[in-house]
């Protein structure tokens, strides 16, 4: 048996035999000789490879230390991104997306805090890493954009007729979305709630509006004499008619079963199929249809926004996170 080792790259293994690398290549990319099953820790990406075939560059991704390797779960990242995907992991807003007309553009010189209400109606935000206790430790793992909403919708939008659609709004394009947020499961969590969004809307020159708009939100709100509840939301509007698709069965909202300060985790989707617009819930074992919203008065949407409110401020404004937007422009076999 012989080891052999070198400082850069570091090849550990038996001659012949499938080996160990680290380098500071990414070796599906610039080609690394080695044996079938051998392993490739790259220190340019964070990823993990493996020796799928015999080429020099037949290196698959199977694991990531970032955010670069697929993984087949709704929340890895895909194979094939979308170049309008955003996993807002960079600690920045892309320079696609847009904040006028969401009440006030997020201010992120101030982290968002639990059991507090921003002070002037100011939207802060940070870029959060979920797994660890505080986003300073690893800035490189961040892969949440949190929102704390001070006054109206608070969010980001962003066109799909862009170059990075093709140049005009697609025929048929499916997009969705990760969210968490805090919530409040009692008797009266205030008058018209608190909800995390996405819409589908046209845009005419003011920013994000609900003039015409295609939405799914999760929502916790007032409903009669129950009142809290955390549901989701399918509803659209064309001008001045507001129409309702469908809602999720409300979760239980007794007074001697509330749990204040709980947070919901979720999938939803929006689907275009020409004039018609499915929503979707989703999860790791699969998707349930919401519906769909047709009427020729949405033929100008040409937008998208992921956006939350906080409508009441009783319990301190609740924290909004979006994991992630991801877009598949085609058919792809969800609609029932």
């Amino acid at each position: 048996m012989s080891t052999y080792v070198s400082k850069m790259p570091l090849v550990l293994g038996v001659v012949g035999q499938p080996e160990f690398h680290v380098g500071a290549i990414v070796p599906s990319a610039v080609g690394v000789a080695a044996p079938i099953g051998s392993g490739y820790m790259s220190t340019a990406d964070g990823a993990w490879y493996r020796k799928t075939g015999a080429g020099n560059t037949d290196w698959t991704a199977v694991g990531a230390g970032g955010s670069s390797a697929p993984i087949n779960e709704l929340w890895g990242p895909r194979v094939t991104p979308h170049t309008a995907d955003d996993e807002f992991d960079q600690n920045a807003l892309a320079g696609a997306w847009s904040q006028t007309g969401m009440g006030g553009a997020l201010n992120f010189g101030t982290r968002p805090q639990p059991y507090t209400s921003p002070g002037g109606g100011a939207n802060l935000a940070s870029w959060e890493n979920l797994r660890g206790p505080d986003v300073t430790t690893d800035p490189s793992q961040n892969s949440w954009l949190r929102i704390q909403p001070g006054s109206g919708p608070a969010g980001v939008w962003k066109s799909i007729g862009s170059a990075a659609f093709g140049g005009s709004v697609p025929t048929d394009l499916l997009v969705w979305a990760r969210f968490r947020f805090s919530w409040v499961n009692e008797t009266a969590p205030g008058g018209a709630g608190n909800d995390i969004g996405m819409s589908l809307f046209q845009e005419s020159g003011g920013g994000f509006s609900f003039a015409t708009h295609a939405t799914i939100n999760l929502c916790n709100t007032q409903e009669g004499v129950v009142g809290g509840v955390n549901k989701p939301l399918f509803w659209g509007r064309n001008g001045s008619t507001v129409t309702n698709i469908s809602e999720g069965t409300r979760q239980n909202a007794v007074t001697t079963e509330r749990s204040d300060y709980s947070f919901y985790s979720g999938y939803v989707g929006l689907q275009k199929t020409g004039n018609d617009y499915w929503a979707w819930l989703l999860d790791d074992g699969g998707r349930l249809s919401m519906g769909v919203y047709s009427t020729s008065g949405l033929t100008g949407i040409n937008a998208i926004a992921l956006w939350c409110r906080g409508n009441s401020s009783a319990y301190g404004m609740p924290l909004f996170d979006i994991d992630f937007v991801r877009f598949y422009q085609g058919t792809p076999h969800w609609i029932p």
